[in-house]
């Protein structure tokens, strides 16, 4: 709280202050694409992580003028702007047997362990598929942040499911690939600006436009896709 003071102090005496806050899953997307794009603004820019939940409760009572959120639900006092999609991508390290194949099948994953990001709904969605399939839980490690199931992807052998911005560089660099796996539906995360209605709005639509010029719903449809 005295550093939120401190900084309070220093806005008041000079140059704007713009406080944005998102998840951790979002923010190494979102984040440096915003500051480049306003390194040459005459603002204090403030870039903050949180969850969820508390996302939503800095925006609602000013604290941050804008918050990256999933989904467009969010309580009365708050508006939300889609920004893009995510879809969820099943990857395992290049030398990994499951990513040399051609196409899977969701019971053939059954030889191998996996890490899936619980991302939403879709998620228990695909526990039941798992389950179907008489894939062990035993096999299955459910995860969070989105980063972990990346982790355990590259480093331990496991084939993981997650938002494919999350593997995004790995994907580009060629350590991950992308598993494909046929029969399974096309789940995906929407990503939204959360803010109030008055000033903020303005600073919301700032971003969402940043963004959009930026093409990042382009960059992770192409990551996404990669092999």
């Amino acid at each position: 709280m005295a550093e939120e003071g401190r900084q309070s102090a220093r806005a008041s005496a000079g140059a704007p202050r713009l406080v944005l806050v998102s998840p951790p899953s979002l923010a190494a997307t979102i984040f440096p694409v915003l500051i480049s794009a306003l390194a040459a603004k005459p603002l204090e820019l403030v870039c903050r992580t949180a969850h969820s939940r508390e996302v939503v409760e800095q925006v609602l009572d000013g604290t941050a003028q804008a918050g990256f959120v999933l989904g467009t639900s969010v309580p009365a006092g708050l508006t939300a702007r889609r920004l893009y999609q995510v879809p969820i991508a099943c990857v395992a390290h290049r030398d990994h047997p499951a990513a040399a194949a051609r196409s899977l099948r969701l019971g053939d994953l059954a030889n191998y362990r996996l890490a899936v990001h619980s991302w939403g709904p879709g998620s228990s969605e695909l526990g039941e598929l798992l389950h179907s399939e008489g894939i062990a839980a035993t096999r299955v490690c459910w995860v969070s942040p989105s980063a972990t199931a990346l982790t355990l992807a590259v480093e331990h052998g496991y084939v993981a499911v997650l938002p494919s911005d999350a593997a995004s560089a790995q994907l580009r660099d060629g350590v991950l690939a992308r598993v494909q796996i046929t029969g399974l539906p096309r789940w995906s995360l929407e990503v939204a600006v959360a803010y109030r209605q008055g000033p903020a709005q303005r600073e919301a639509t700032m971003m969402a436009d940043i963004l959009d010029s930026a093409g990042i719903a382009d960059v992770i449809a192409i990551t996404s896709t990669a092999t």
